[in-house]
């Protein structure tokens, strides 16, 4: 808990001596990010043989896609019974063109 005296004093140090909690994102933080990206990579390559080996031996059950396979979206096919390809097309463009639509 931080009483009036330590916030007057200083935004940087507490009265008691101890760092205050402005210094923690400057002073601290830092630290800890830059230890996390390594232990990351070294995470990553320790992991990595026995992630390639892993994925060698993964058996591929699923069956493919029949050729020319589509999903048509459900949200496409409402638009087009109410107000057909044009307000698509509209939609679409503006969109593209950042447009608001109202």
């Amino acid at each position: 808990m931080y009483t009036r005296e330590c916030i007057r004093v200083s935004i940087h140090e507490a009265p008691c001596g101890a760092p205050h909690p402005c210094s923690l994102g400057r002073e601290i933080l830092p630290a800890f990010k830059e230890r996390e990206q390594v232990a990351r990579a070294n995470l990553a390559m320790r992991l990595s043989s026995a992630i390639d080996l892993t994925m060698k031996r993964k058996k591929r059950t699923a069956p493919g896609l029949p050729e020319g396979f589509t999903v048509a979206s459900p949200g496409a096919a409402l638009i087009k019974a109410r107000g057909g390809n044009e307000r698509i097309e509209k939609m679409a463009s503006d969109t593209a063109t950042g447009a608001r639509r109202h």
